[in-house]
This record gives structure tokens, sequence and C-alpha cells, in this order.
């Protein structure tokens, strides 16, 4: 048990470098990502339509954990005050951590919002009964579909700047929650304190952190898989024959 906190500080560490590292492709994904955004902040301006609360539950949520971990981390102060230095290190540390998983998360709740967008757009298309304007149809029809597959790019490469970096932070959770919640069960016995409810929450919110990933990548392949091919083949070729014949 004593080589576990060693592993796990290792672990940490190792996430860092790799964060540091490949920070560049980072930052060349976010400036991609920041036109991508943009781009669907002015379709959904023009559409007059909004984020969903859903998504925007998720991303008040996840920036609750965040800013709580982060402030969690430097309120060690108060419990290590003859390891000063060390309780900066490891606050600094998780700050990093955690602000890296929020980007990853923040970059696929854009990806989810433009998959909504566009499962909301082209359901407003296939309701509309006129045959008149098939020609406008078929080019706004075009145009949601090209930003579709623009946004599927870049879920593909998010995936993949994120891969390893994911693997790694989940590794470092495991390893995480197996050493605080023994060392959190051996104090429970001792009785209840300050420390112990301060660490407790910040291992609760941890969890309630690395869901939310899993939650914001559930939505993401969902909205992106949803069945349009019906109602593209089916509804809008039968306006498009009913205007010819006519």
């Amino acid at each position: 048990m004593s080589m576990v906190p060693l592993v796990l500080y290792s672990v940490n560490y190792a996430v860092i470098v790799y964060v540091l590292i490949f920070r560049s492709y980072r930052d060349s994904l976010f400036s991609d990502l920041v036109d991508i955004t943009d781009q669907l902040n002015r379709k959904m301006e023009l559409a007059e339509r909004k984020t969903i609360l859903k998504l925007r539950k998720l991303l008040y949520l996840k920036s609750f954990t965040l800013t709580y971990l982060n402030l969690g981390s430097f309120l060690s102060f108060l419990f290590l005050k003859d390891r000063f230095l060390e309780a900066i290190i490891i606050g600094v540390a998780y700050s990093i951590l955690n602000t890296s998983n929020y980007f990853y998360f923040t970059s696929f709740w854009q990806i989810a919002r433009g998959y909504d967008f566009v499962d909301c757009e082209i359901r407003n298309l296939t309701s509309f009964k006129s045959g008149s304007n098939v020609n406008d149809f078929s080019e706004v029809l075009q145009d949601l579909w090209s930003f579709h597959w623009t946004l599927s790019l870049m879920a593909r490469r998010i995936s993949r700047v994120y891969g390893v970096h994911m693997l790694v932070s989940r590794t470092e959770y495991v390893l995480f929650a197996v050493v605080y919640g023994y060392v959190g069960i051996i104090f429970l016995f001792q009785g209840m304190s300050l420390m112990l409810i301060h660490a407790g929450l910040i291992y609760f919110i941890r969890a309630l952190d690395f869901f939310l990933n899993d939650v914001i990548c559930d939505l993401t392949a969902r909205y992106q898989s949803y069945p349009k091919h019906e109602l593209i083949e089916g509804v809008i070729n039968q306006k498009a024959v009913e205007y010819r014949v006519n």
C-alpha cells in the first residue's frame, strides 16, 4: 500500500508533462474549434435558436465541479500548514488536470450543441409541407449536412488529440479513487473531522466531474447518430418528385 501513492503521484506528473508537451496540438485544435463555434453561433442567431436547457445545465454543473476542485485543492493549505510547498505543488498539479479535463468536456459540448442545432433544423425543414420552395430547401439542407460533416471531422480530431491524455487521466482517477477511498475509510473509523468532510467532498465531486465527461460523450454520439436517412431519402425526395410532377 505504501507504493500506491507513489504510483498515483507518478501518474499525475506524467499526465501534466503530457499536457504541457502536446499543448501546441491542443492550441491548434482550440483555434479551429473557436472558428466552428463562431459559425455555429451565427447560424443559431439567424435561426433564432438557443442552446437547449439540458446542455446548459451540464455546462453549469461542469463549471461548478471545476471551480470547486480547483479551490478545494488550494484550501488544503489549511490542513497542511507544515507542508506548505507540497500543498502548493499538489494544488497546481490538480488544477492542471482538472482544467485539461474541462477543456475536453467543453470541446465535445460545442460539438453536441452543433449536432443538436442541425437535428432541429432538419426536423424543421422536413416538416415544411410546401413543395414550391424545393430549390431553397435543397440549398439549406446541403448547408446543414456540410456543417454536420465539419462537426464530425472536428469530433474525430478531438478524440485523436485527447485520446492518450484521457486514457492516462482515467488511470490516474482510478488510482486516486482507490487510494483516497481506502485512506478515507481508515480515517472514518477515527471519527468525523473537518478535513475528512473536505476530502470526502473532493472525492465525490471529482467522481461527478469524470462522470460528466462520459455524459457529454454519450450525448455527442447520440445527437450525431440520430436517424436522419429516412427523413432525407423519404420526405425530401417525395417533395422533389411532387414538385417536378406539378
